[in-house]
């Protein structure tokens, strides 16, 4: 079972989208409304059965990339 940390979100109301963190192996979980527009799927490469699209305002990835050492620089640290 994966040890997961709750790590940021962008929502005003503590809901989704929100980011995660597999403490072992340092991936990110991602936690969100998925896309489910036929056409808005078909647009997606490399994409194959299984494969569940989640819509994530592009402000949540950014802070995923310039704020530490994590998603949102550990917005929550208590979880």
């Amino acid at each position: 079972m994966r040890q997961l940390r709750f790590t940021g979100t962008d929502s005003k109301n503590g809901g989704c989208p929100a980011l995660h963190e597999d403490l072992d192996t340092r991936e990110v979980i991602v936690q969100g409304t998925p896309l489910t527009d036929p056409d808005d799927v078909t647009q997606l490469q490399h994409f194959d059965a299984g494969d569940v699209a989640v819509v994530v305002p592009r402000q949540l990835l950014v802070k995923l990339g310039t704020e530490g050492d994590g998603p949102c620089a550990r917005a929550d640290r208590s979880g």
